[in-house]
């Protein structure tokens, strides 16, 4: 049986999925929000982290203290730092990037690479999927002064891709990330995402309400908003049950060729 950790950060991120591919078991007196599903001859188990680092870190721990995986899968939305990589695009992570600070970035602590090897790319290459590197932030920050402090060619913005890249890295367990652009290069986030998440980095709807309260004009932004997540969530799901139901000896073969690749990673950082 191949066992697989597939996370997510928010329930929009998953939801999709989980309608495509009933049912799934929701597993209780978690202390992370935990769903379970048998694709043939795997066992995936999904993990609803919260946003930011401190949530995702704390959800991964957890997971890796329930059992052991044979591939991690980090999968959700990004925002795009390319205008050739709009909205509904979905990209394969090959190389995985660290910024810590705001704008004036700090420099990059590190960088890990993945490359996307024959198996893998067979499965890119069937579901027309775009190869990108994908920087993690410590917070959301302006899309296009991102882009000119790191260029932006073929690169995904999100908060917690590269953590789950190490964190894989470092249990020598092999590493897959998909996401969907939810917002383009072009895409004003034109509100503070972190004033509507609790402290395990979910998004509290009584804090929506409040800040709507204090700024009516915000719920334009935010219907916009989640009106972009809906067309990527639908190609991140298909491009998400189209791997998860690989023939088993494909699915393998990805899963060595990641693992060897994330063991080199770790061992000879990129800087």
């Amino acid at each position: 049986m191949i066992r697989i950790a597939l996370f997510t950060a928010l329930a929009e991120e998953h939801a999709f999925l989980r309608h495509l591919t009933p049912p799934w078991e929701r597993l209780k007196l978690h202390a992370v929000r935990t769903y379970r599903k048998r694709f043939n001859n795997v066992t995936c188990t999904l993990y609803e982290t919260g946003m930011g680092r401190e949530a995702f870190e704390r959800a991964f721990e957890f997971a890796f203290a329930d059992g052991d995986f044979d591939l991690v899968v980090s999968a959700g939305f990004a925002g795009s730092l390319d205008e050739t990589i709009d909205v509904g695009a979905v990209c394969v992570g090959e190389r995985f990037l660290a910024l810590s600070g705001a704008l004036p970035l700090q420099p990059e602590r590190t960088l890990l690479a993945s490359p996307t090897r024959p198996a893998a790319l067979c499965f890119t290459k069937a579901w027309d999927l775009r190869r990108a590197r994908v920087a993690t932030v410590e917070r959301l920050q302006d899309k296009r002064s991102l882009a000119e402090a790191i260029g932006g060619r073929a690169t995904l913005v999100d908060m917690e891709t590269y953590h789950a890249a190490m964190g894989a890295a470092k249990r020598s367990v092999a590493f897959l990330s998909l996401r969907s652009v939810s917002d383009g290069l072009n895409d004003p986030i034109d509100f503070d995402v972190e004033t509507l998440i609790s402290a395990d980095g979910h998004i509290q709807i009584h804090r929506v309400m409040r800040e709507i309260g204090r700024s009516p004009r915000l719920l334009a932004s935010l219907i916009t908003a989640w009106r972009r997540s809906r067309r990527a969530a639908a190609p991140l799901a298909k491009a998400l049950r189209a791997f998860l139901t690989l023939p088993s000896g494909d699915l393998r073969r990805i899963i060595e060729e990641q693992r060897v690749s994330m063991v080199h990673a770790l061992e000879s950082p990129c800087r």
